[in-house]
């Protein structure tokens, strides 16, 4: 079974990731550096990025977003091997730049062009690259287009059929970073409600959390079960979960990444009447109709040409 996690999310104004405190274009905001070396950026002394935890955007990427003084400068994107915490916070990036960016160039911190995926039976992370640029986070580098399986370390213990990512990068991280935009929880499936936890800023290749406690409990992830995380209401907070039982309308569930909380959600209209189905069946995208702010949630249904749609009002 393939079961992939994230891409790079690019955080609207105040939605969480490290806030952005200057305007570069409509609408988008970014961070502003106070020094830049050849392999390094200072962030800001007040406001924005000045209040980060040491190491909580390793694995990050930093990108130039404006360099009035080094135009050039400008769309180069770095992983962060390492940092400082604010104020001020030194990034040491993973690789040097090709032209150093100045010392007032505005940047962003976002998730690097990687996707994650494991397979059933096993501990291996699969690394993917699907940038046009090497990642190079200062141990591990990845070329464009290509696979890694050392990029990220190895998983506490093997996965099956019914497994799922549950990231949390759209979260508002609490002021004591209990929860954090790198964590990316892991349900093993094989009808276990385990749940295991890689913190992609833990170390340079990661850290796993085997077996954590959460609160709320489903007596099924096993084959048919599926997933997807809908980054926009809520704060970001939910994973939706499909928990699969033969002939029965299948409980949805929602996973709060930020506190670690499984409840039961809703049920579908639809009787799985047919063989489960392995593999991702889910996704989720934002919907606004006037002032009404709406995430939907897709399942496609098991033997079935049809998807029904979960809309929660946000």
């Amino acid at each position: 079974m393939l079961d992939e996690q994230f891409g790079p999310y690019n955080m609207a104004p105040g939605e969480g990731m490290v806030k952005g405190s200057f305007a570069y274009d409509t609408g988008m905001m970014s961070l502003t550096a106070t020094a830049a070396a050849a392999s390094a950026l200072t962030g800001q002394a007040t406001g924005g990025d000045s209040v980060v935890a040491a190491n909580e955007f390793r694995n990050f990427q930093i990108r130039i977003v404006q360099d009035l003084t080094n135009p050039t400068a400008v769309g180069q994107r770095r992983i962060i091997a390492s940092h400082t915490a604010g104020p001020s916070p030194v990034y040491t990036l993973g690789s040097a730049w090709t032209v150093q960016p100045s010392a007032t160039a505005k940047y962003v911190i976002e998730l690097p062009n990687l996707m994650l995926m494991r397979t059933s039976a096993t501990t291996t992370v699969y690394t993917y690259n699907y940038g046009d640029a090497t990642v190079n986070n200062g141990t591990n580098s990845i070329a464009a287009g290509a696979w890694s399986t050392t990029y990220f370390g190895a998983a506490p213990a093997a996965n099956a059929a019914g497994n799922m990512w549950a990231p949390s990068f759209s979260i508002q991280p609490d002021a004591a970073r209990n929860a954090r935009h790198s964590f990316n929880y892991f349900f093993r499936g094989g009808s276990t409600t385990t749940l295991d936890l890689l913190d992609i800023a833990g170390s340079i290749t990661g850290t796993w959390s085997g077996a954590i406690v959460y609160d709320g409990n489903t007596t099924n992830m096993g084959t048919g079960t599926t997933g997807c995380a809908a980054g926009f209401g809520n704060e970001g907070r939910m994973f939706y979960i499909s928990a699969y039982v033969a002939s029965a309308a299948n409980q949805f569930y929602r996973f709060d990444v930020q506190n670690r909380v499984l409840s039961p959600y809703t049920n579908p209209d639809i009787v799985a009447a047919s063989a489960a189905a392995v593999g991702s069946r889910m996704a989720a995208y934002c919907a606004i109709d006037g002032a009404d702010l709406y995430d939907i949630v897709l399942l496609q249904t098991h033997g079935a040409a049809n998807c029904q749609e979960l809309v929660i009002l946000v």
